[in-house]
């Protein structure tokens, strides 16, 4: 596409725009704003665009910020479309002089002192934010000064955050220039705050807090232990635990064992950010975990699915001591984690208690755990229930506890073949359960 060096007038230049998309038509006159940026003829087409409706406007303020053209944009902020104000009040922050932005700020409307104000601290001009802020913030009052404050000093900062912190929304940008003072005015605002007020105080820095953990892990986890809330462990550093544990796990662990955060840790477990890097905390941090979760072993079961094999057997016998767990009955998730041996051990102990002889299903269920050598008559035996619900359950189990086994998957696919007589239910529980099973089912080579 071929554009015309010379300067069309503004009939001609119309005519020619009408035949592009929008992007090609801001590109014309952009390019024609680069080739001919001190012509007259070229300025006066830009201001007998202004003189339209809000597409002409547009296309003279795409001219103008092309040639920082003040004069264009001075007129732009007293058309008559708001949209045009705006995007004038915006491209007038980065082409005026400091001079002339203070002279007109107070002319505009509440949206385009604002658009201004946002832009000023967009592209950092920190001196004239230091000229505004004291004008604005005695003007216009804390919420327009406070889209001064990132462009601003250090000290600046420091002068106005304690008369303006309260109407932040976003504390990004002020905790990546100035994380000090931001943790300063953390710290003394939670400190300040009421019980009630102290969780609001750490959703109000949500955007800060991420900044925090990563650069200052020790402080935002004293604030945590210290400070509060203390009867819950704030969402905000729950999803940041993992960068935490990282790098001061000691105080992560004294974080999690709190006295007050028994009844949270009880319901809730120990957070998944937590349990992912939990290997940064040692073994005797791990049993002393397990022993405030012992009353949950759904919760010991995860704890165990997070640690190495060869340590499950040492934080299992330390949770639960063997005189203690005599009569105790583990859930199928926790037996499922824990080693070979000591999940025979465990099943063929359930298996003798009354509870679990009292119900055939949960018999049945104890009975998949240990070794398929020991466990595969009583599932076969079960297998052929006149009840089609109670047979389907009886196949998954078969299929459970040889993929726990690690071996007799010719014996169990063997007898599986049965299946090709059985009603559609147990057929599908069956092909559900082998989709599911970890190890490999199918010999390829054969």
């Amino acid at each position: 596409m071929f554009f015309n060096i010379k300067v069309p007038d503004k009939k001609a230049l119309l005519k020619e725009l009408d035949s592009f998309g929008y992007s090609e038509r801001m590109k014309k006159i952009a390019i024609m704003g680069r080739d001919n940026n001190s012509s007259k003829q070229y300025l006066n087409v830009l201001s007998s665009l202004l003189e339209d409706g809000s597409y002409e406007a547009h296309l003279a303020l795409t001219g103008a910020s092309v040639t920082n053209n003040v004069e264009i944009l001075l007129s732009a902020l007293k058309h008559r479309m708001v949209s045009v104000r705006k995007k004038a009040a915006g491209l007038f922050a980065k082409a005026a002089s400091n001079d002339d932005i203070v002279k007109v700020i107070d002319d505009l409307s509440q949206d385009c002192r604002r658009c201004l104000l946002r832009n000023i601290t967009k592209i950092n001009r920190q001196e004239l934010a230091e000229r505004l802020i004291p004008l604005v913030y005695s003007r216009w009052g804390a919420h327009e000064a406070a889209f001064l404050l990132p462009a601003c000093s250090k000290e600046t900062v420091e002068k106005y955050l304690w008369d303006i912190g309260h109407v932040i929304s976003s504390w990004h940008i002020l905790a990546c220039k100035y994380l000090d003072v931001v943790s300063d005015y953390f710290k003394t605002s939670l400190e300040k705050a009421s019980l009630r007020e102290k969780t609001y105080i750490w959703w109000s820095f949500s955007t800060a807090i991420h900044q925090l953990c990563k650069l200052k892990p020790d402080f935002i986890l004293d604030c945590a232990i210290n400070i509060g809330p203390k009867d819950i462990i704030h969402p905000l550093l729950k999803k940041n635990l993992g960068i935490l544990v990282r790098k001061c796990p000691e105080k992560v662990f004294n974080l999690i064992v709190q006295n007050e955060l028994r009844k949270e840790l009880l319901s809730g477990g120990i957070p998944d950010a937590l349990l992912k890097n939990i290997k940064y905390l040692t073994k005797d941090q791990w049993i002393g975990l397990g022993k405030l979760l012992a009353q949950k072993p759904e919760h010991i079961a995860k704890l165990l699915h997070h640690i190495a094999p060869s340590n499950r057997e040492d934080v299992f016998e330390a949770v639960y001591e063997k005189e203690t767990r005599k009569e105790l009955v583990f859930p199928e998730p926790l037996l499922y984690e824990l080693p070979h041996k000591l999940r025979d051990s465990e099943a063929v102990r359930m298996l003798g208690l009354r509870q679990i002889n009292e119900n055939r299903a949960k018999t049945y269920a104890i009975a998949s755990c240990p070794d398929i050598d020991s466990s595969r008559e009583m599932l076969q035996t079960a297998a052929y229930s006149s009840n089609a619900d109670e047979r389907a359950q009886a196949l998954v189990w078969l299929i459970r506890s040889t993929a726990l086994s690690r071996h007799g998957i010719d014996e169990t696919l063997t007898f599986l073949c049965r299946i090709k007589n059985e009603q559609d239910p147990v057929r599908s529980a069956v092909f559900a359960e082998v989709c599911c099973t970890k190890i490999r089912f199918c010999n390829y080579d054969s």
